[in-house]
Order: C-alpha cells, then sequence, then structure tokens
C-alpha cells in the first residue's frame, strides 16, 4: 500500500520542498497561495464550513470535488508517498485521507484509526465525509463512524455545528459551554 501523511499546510510545504511526496492533494481555503508545488498534484478550493462561514468565506465542498480526488487517488501504488494537507489539517485533510484509505481497500475502523493516529486533535469535515459515503457507495458506514464517535470531534463543535480549532477547547467543552 502507498504511504500516507495527513498533515497542516506549514508542515506539507516543508515536505513538498524536501520532495517527499509522490503525489499531493491540497485542499485550501479559495485564494490561498501555495508556497511548493509537486508534480503530481491536485489542489482544491473549498472551506471547512463551519470555520469559513464565520469569515464569511464560505465555499462547501461538493460531489465533483470528492470525485476528483477519488480519480486522483484511483491509481496510486506501492511505494508512493501521498500527502493530504489543509490549511490546519484539522478538518478537511483528515476526512478526505479517510475516503482515501477506504477507497483503496481499508475497513472503515482501519481507516479512521490511521488517521487518528497521525493527527489525534482532528475534526473531519463532516460534508466530506458524507460526500465520500455517497461517492464510494458505503451506504451510510462512514457517516455513521463519524456520527458515533468515530471521528471524536462532538467536543470541538459548537451548538450549531461550528468547528473549534483545539487551542479554543476547553476541557468542558467548546468554549467553555459545559459539554
Amino acid at each position: 500500500m502507498f504511504c500516507l501523511k495527513v498533515a497542516p499546510l506549514g508542515e506539507a510545504n516543508g515536505l513538498l520542498a524536501a520532495g517527499w511526496p509522490t503525489h499531493c492533494v491540497s485542499l485550501l481555503d479559495p485564494g490561498t497561495r501555495l508556497a511548493h508545488r509537486g508534480q503530481n498534484h491536485l489542489v482544491l478550493e473549498f472551506g471547512d464550513v463551519g470555520l469559513n462561514a464565520r469569515r464569511g468565506t464560505s465555499v462547501p465542498p461538493a460531489a465533483a470535488d470528492v470525485a476528483a480526488v477519488l480519480g486522483f487517488t484511483a491509481g496510486l501504488q506501492d511505494g508512493d508517498r501521498l500527502l493530504v494537507h489543509c490549511i490546519g489539517g484539522y478538518g478537511r485533510s483528515p476526512a478526505v485521507a479517510v475516503g482515501i484509505l477506504v477507497q483503496h481497500g481499508q475497513s472503515v475502523a482501519s481507516a479512521w484509526a490511521e488517521v487518528r493516529r497521525q493527527r489525534p486533535q482532528c475534526a473531519p469535515n463532516r460534508l466530506l465525509i458524507a460526500l465520500f459515503d455517497a461517492a464510494i457507495g458505503m451506504g451510510g458506514a462512514l457517516s455513521g463512524k463519524a456520527a458515533s464517535g468515530g471521528a471524536r470531534d462532538h467536543d470541538r463543535r459548537t451548538p450549531g455545528g461550528l468547528l473549534l480549532p483545539p487551542a479554543l477547547v476547553r476541557s468542558s467543552g467548546p468554549a467553555g459551554n459545559g459539554r
């Protein structure tokens, strides 16, 4: 199986500059510039909906974005090194990584465990998870795992569903809301 790395933008720039990935999927806010690009590089521009809605720049991911990822990664082979990154490495890239791993035959539980191992504080974007679920034909298995706590992000969202970065999460729940 190929090697997968899930990372935030700063780490991704270093890996790209060093030539580590053979393939890269960049998931960026519209207008974000990359310091480095790889040879086999897919760049998609959409937001992590909850975070960007606060800034008024929300562009949600769409089925076409998921289809592009699945097409781009379909031919990955042993020895390939795939870098999947977004800005913070919390929402978009973990969701996409789970979808890619399942596409390549990993079980839902194994895919979640691998992403959680690399990004323990992640909160995979639920819209992306649902889009991958539909595209891969998982019948709700990916979305169900996210809803059942497989993504373990329930403590990182406000009651309205806004995803909070780890720095804003207190031990009593998001933004100190006592949950």
